[in-house]
């Protein structure tokens, strides 16, 4: 399979379904099985990448939190439609604004 074109690829499609319908320890547990070397890195390599995304979005989430809550703390309100599916780049530059916005239109002025 990896030996084709697009064998890693279709790899790493398999994994992250297993990973949706199973855990990240079936992979494992997969690509040991399989005896093969390259089989067990890619699974380590998907693994570890499966989680930064999951730190990522959880670093997203706390920063969107605390804005929101800075936000009420000052307007009276959190915003939220706002903050949700906010990159972590306009999270961080409304985060810095809000230390001298004097309104709302402050902090998400473009």
């Amino acid at each position: 399979m990896l030996a084709e074109p697009q064998g890693k690829r279709a790899l790493h499609a398999i994994f992250r379904y297993l990973g949706d319908v199973r855990d990240d320890d079936f992979i494992d547990i997969f690509a040991k099985e399989s005896h093969s070397p390259r089989i067990e890195k890619l699974a380590m390599n998907h693994n570890q990448r499966i989680r930064e995304e999951g730190r990522q979005e959880g670093r997203q989430e706390g920063a969107a939190a605390i804005l929101a809550k800075q936000l009420q703390l000052k307007f009276g309100t959190s915003a939220d439609d706002r903050l949700e599916g906010a990159s972590a780049e306009l999270l961080e530059r409304w985060s810095a604004r809000i230390l001298t916005a004097e309104s709302l239109a402050d902090v998400f002025a473009e």
